[in-house]
């Protein structure tokens, strides 16, 4: 700044030199920012007496303001001259219009409290017509309209029809018109035409028409049946009076009409006027007082009730009812029925009066297909009636004990004490454990826990309502009955447990076990919840359900503390059954059952082709009914002499099972096996014992001869010959190296690749190796391979990838040679200045933003800088920091004659001077005087005439300038546009006078407007076209 104020003394004489702040800005920072910052900086500094005054310092000689202001603005171009030239340049964006396109949504239907759909704020597509989600209204005149429903669903009793967020509706009062795709919900309408779907909907009149539509739970109310509509049905009142009637939650209802119509079975609501005033009473409808679950009156005399379906309705057809009708909470109907003046009702032979039932004469049947069962409330008396069915609490009276059969529910059976929750189809909490049932009548009848058997004999399936559900039973407490599960009470539950458990000895504790006899295997069979023992020629014990783990004596629930040594009868699995563990020392039949587990010393017996059942694990004598999965495990050059502690089963000459000398073992992947062998065991499949999944010696190292292991996916051979496999990029189970017997089968999966890596495929060293998968194959990941006499090498192949990026120069530079090259994350790039303007010489590289922060963080310690020439650098990779591939770099370059910023004040003596306007005036043009061009741009060119950017504007410019002169073209530039005739014009004038040069010497029809001019060719040409003007 010391330099400044010397400069300055030139013109106003002495002062105290003074140092100005360093401005806080970059070459990006807009040059009137700057300007207006060191203005204010250095006019600050130097103004000790006033801030507020320009003119301030002290000199010692008097001159005029004028020279003093000249002297400090110079003074400001000077240092504002330092900025690089970039910083100056027009970034474009300036304040534009912003434009919005609207799309607002179609607007949701929304009725005005007149029934008339409100249209405010809705603009009409034309004239009268308005479009919606939805729907459309067209105003035909001053007293006709007509909405049309498009689609969606509408309910008519809110303001909103869609949403429901408004308020109740009361009517429509335009023609709705209901399309195939819309429905109606709800609402009361005077006009229709429905294509589509209405559903709960008052409609009045005869201007209600049905056009192939739906029409359900609807209430019409006109002088003739609703046209078009199907199965509709008709609403009277018996003497044919006026009523009121409408839909429940309608917004209001019809009244003073005789005959109405419904469709479906809506829920209505009826009131019948009295003359003089008040309400009648409906008491009955289709002669039933409970029809349609009729309730009311309510406090306005109003009725409720659902017509049944397919019938007409009459309101108080047959007043006074005389069958006795149960309702379905047990009761006597009173409803309809004669009443006994404060105390009951009476029909046809009975009475109800305070809670007792009176059967004066007929037959009463109180089953289930009956009347229905009486509430165990009721007190029945039968004094000259007849029953047919029914069972209660307690014996009627007037009945005696050899009219009904006992029925005990046990209180100490094996299901606990329990209750009775139903009989034939009503619950109540006050059912009796003992109930009496009239002789030879169906009984149903649902506990609070499982029913099993009759008097301990297990109960037939025929017995229960569903086979799943065993709480409850219907039968006939007929003689057949009882001669089947004896009497002469009927104990249900009597037996004391249906759950499996196993005696000591392997055989089942049949205790307390219902049983039944069976004449198909002249046996008695003792069934229990998913079990059945059949007890007689052939013993065997077959599953029939649930899993069962037969180490423990109470295989199902494992409640008994005892383990269970081993199973020692048959055992048949059938479907429905698992068995997850035991050892099995005789024959086991997987009669469509699984088998998850369990050492089967026998192995497995097949009866019939089709009766295998599901084997997912367990260790096996043979592989007899066993699938492919089930794999063989040997001992090289020895024998297997007991599998999980157990001996191996075999049949003898008699077909009686006896204990062999050798296990021939099968198991499947993932089964836990411990083997015993007439050899120290050293190895399995070549894998070091603690090696091999799961292995180890259970009885120490003393004794080699058992060890235990995880039975992988494929065969096992104990002490096997290995052979190695080398992995490289991969795994087999995580190794990169494992030793196998010949034949092993081996599933290697790929490496996952590393960053900037794709994967190509797997290779082998012997490609024969391969039985699952494709080589070479980037989208085949894992491969299985089987191993031969000899080792062998696999290995993943990867390929490194780096991102590309697309570079281009512009302003004369190049990149790598040329204006533009393709070069990837990690390559050397070289600018160099190619070919240089004449006059101009190198100023910076000009790079985009994330290239320069991306060399700038990875190199911190090296001073990066772009304004070397050439600059070299490894391409960075910008992933991070744009997801751009190609950028442009510009070269930045400036009068030759000027300095370089970075050459000091040792050049303050280069002046230059330029005439502006006729008057002189010296501007020392110094290092970087890039702020005196701009000064002399603004103060030259025309005012409101922008600096011009590129060629084009340049040579109209100084075309304009210089008054149009016509010119001859001898021939059109072949990149400027030849109806832009004044361009054409410019552009052959700026070129014949040398204010601007040719784009290319060898093309004399190229002229390339659109290519960017520095501010000093600008001002050059400017300089060049005053004197020609002069």
């Amino acid at each position: 700044m010391q330099s400044y104020c010397i400069y300055a003394e030139a013109f106003a004489g002495p002062f105290r030199p003074l140092r100005a702040p360093e401005p806080p800005f970059t070459h990006k920072t807009p040059p009137f920012t700057q300007v207006l910052f060191l203005f204010d900086a250095f006019y600050g500094t130097i103004s000790s007496r006033k801030p507020s005054s320009l003119c301030s310092y002290k000199t010692e000689s008097e001159v005029s303001m004028k020279k003093r202001i000249l002297a400090l603005l110079l003074a400001f171009s000077m240092m504002l001259s330092l900025l690089p030239v970039s910083a100056l340049a027009d970034t474009g964006g300036g304040i534009g219009s912003a434009v919005y396109a609207s799309n607002e949504p179609l607007p949701d239907l929304v009725m005005g409290s007149n029934g008339m759909p409100d249209l405010s704020g809705i603009t009409p597509v034309s004239e009268g017509v308005y479009q919606g989600n939805g729907w459309k209204y067209e105003i035909i005149d001053s007293s006709h309209s007509t909405l049309t429903l498009e689609s969606g669903s509408y309910d008519f009793t809110n303001t909103k029809p869609i949403t429901k967020g408004g308020d109740a509706l009361t009517f429509v009062q335009c023609e709705v018109v209901v399309e195939k795709e819309a429905t109606i919900t709800g609402g009361w309408f005077h006009a229709m035409l429905n294509y589509g779907t209405v559903e709960n909907s008052l409609l009045s009149t005869n201007d209600i028409e049905n056009r192939g539509g739906t029409m359900t739970n609807c209430l019409f109310k006109c002088s003739n049946p609703p046209v078009g509509v199907a199965n509709y049905h008709k609403l009277t009142e018996v003497s044919n009076s006026e009523f009121e009637v409408t839909l429940l939650n309608a917004p209001s209802g019809f009244t003073g009409w005789k005959t109405y119509y419904f469709t479906g079975t809506p829920k209505l609501v009826v009131r019948l006027s009295k003359y003089g005033g008040g309400f009648n009473e409906l008491q009955c409808i289709n002669v039933r007082t409970d029809y349609g679950d009729k309730t009311g009156p309510d406090s306005d005399g109003y009725y409720t009730f659902t017509p049944n379906a397919g019938e007409d309705v009459v309101l108080n057809l047959n007043c006074y009812i005389r069958d006795l009708v149960i309702t379905k909470d047990g009761f006597p109907d009173t409803t309809g029925r004669e009443p006994i003046y404060g105390t009951g009702c009476r029909g046809n032979g009975w009475t109800y009066e305070n809670g007792t039932l009176t059967l004066e004469r007929g037959k009463y049947d109180f089953s289930k297909d009956g009347l229905g069962q009486l509430a165990p409330d009721v007190n029945l008396v039968v004094t000259g009636a007849t029953l047919k069915g029914g069972a209660f609490n307690q014996i009627p009276r007037g009945l005696t004990a050899d009219n009904v059969q006992p029925i005990i529910l046990n209180g100490s059976g094996l299901n606990g004490s329990g209750s009775i929750e139903a009989v034939n189809g009503l619950s109540s909490p006050k059912w009796s454990k003992t109930l009496y049932a009239i002789k030879d009548s169906q009984v149903e009848i649902k506990a609070s826990v499982p029913l099993t058997d009759i008097n301990c004999r297990a109960i037939k399936s025929r017995y229960y309502l569903d086979n799943n559900d065993k709480t409850a039973l219907r039968f006939t407490a007929n003689f057949s009955f009882l001669d089947t599960y004896g009497g002469p009470e009927l104990i249900l539950n009597k037996s004391s447990r249906t759950n499996l458990i196993m005696k000591e000895d392997g055989s089942p504790d049949l205790e307390g076990i219902p049983y039944d006899w069976s004449g198909e295997y002249l046996a008695d069979i003792y069934t229990g919840d998913g079990w059945r023992y059949v007890d007689g020629i052939s013993d065997y014990l077959e599953l029939t359900a649930h899993s069962y783990n037969f180490r423990h004596c109470d295989p199902l629930n494992n409640k008994i503390s005892s383990e269970l040594a081993a199973v020692t009868c048959d055992i048949t699995n059938s479907s429905g059954a698992a068995i997850e563990d035991g050892i099995f020392k005789n024959f086991v039949e997987n009669y469509g059952g699984t088998i998850n587990g369990g050492t089967f010393a026998a192995g497995l017996l097949v009866r019939y082709a089709t009766e295998q059942g599901t084997v997912t694990g367990g260790a096996f004598n043979g592989n007899t009914a066993l699938s492919d999965k089930a794999h063989p495990v040997t001992v090289h050059d020895g024998r297997i002499l007991k599998v999980n502690d157990t001996e191996p089963r075999v049949l003898d000459s008699s077909r009686h099972l006896t204990t062999g000398t050798e296990w021939n073992l099968y198991s499947y992947e993932g089964t836990i096996v411990t083997v015993t062998a007439d050899t120290e065991i050293t190895n399995i499949n070549g894998w070091d014992i603690g090696k091999f999944p799961g292995s180890y010696y259970p009885n120490g190292e003393d004794d080699k001869k058992t060890v235990s292991f995880q039975m992988p996916d494929g065969p096992v051979v104990l002490n096997d010959t290995l052979y190695t496999l080398d992995i490289i990029r991969g795994t087999m189970w995580g190794n990169t190296s494992v030793s196998v017997p010949a034949g092993t089968e081996l599933p290697l999966v790929a490496d996952e690749p590393a960053k900037n890596e794709t994967f190509l495929g797997w290779t082998l060293s012997d490609e024969s190796l391969l039985t699952k998968g494709t080589l070479n194959d980037p989208e085949c990941k894992t491969i299985t391979i089987k191993m031969k006499n000899a080792g062998a090498t696999a290995e993943a192949k990867f390929q490194k990838d780096t991102p590309a990026y697309t570079l281009t120069v512009t302003g004369g530079g190049l990149v790598n040679s040329k204006t533009s090259a393709v070069v990837e994350a990690g390559d050397e790039v070289c600018l160099t200045v190619g070919e240089m303007q004449e006059g101009m010489s190198f100023n910076y590289w000009d790079l985009p933003t994330p290239l320069l922060k991306a060399l700038t963080d990875t190199d911190k310690d090296s001073n990066f800088s772009n304004k070397v020439e050439p600059l070299t650098f490894t391409m960075p990779d910008l992933s991070k920091y744009t997801e751009d591939t190609r950028f442009t770099i510009r070269l930045d370059i400036r009068p030759a004659e000027l300095p370089d910023d970075d050459d000091g004040p040792s050049v303050l003596g280069t002046m230059a001077t330029v005439a502006v306007g006729g008057a002189a005036a010296g501007i020392l043009v110094w290092q970087g005087v890039s702020l005196g061009v701009d000064s002399y741009l603004q103060l030259s060119l025309p005012g409101g005439v922008p600096v011009p950017a590129n060629r084009r504007e340049l040579v109209k410019l100084l075309w304009e300038t210089a008054g149009k002169p016509d010119v001859v073209l001898p021939a059109l530039y072949g990149d400027v546009s030849t109806e832009d005739g004044e361009l054409q014009k410019a552009t052959r004038w700026a070129i014949d006078n040398g204010l601007v040069k040719s784009a290319d010497d060898s093309d004399a029809s190229r002229f390339d407007p659109d290519r960017s001019v520095s501010k000093y060719e600008v001002a050059r040409a400017w300089f060049k076209v005053q004197q020609m003007l002069k």
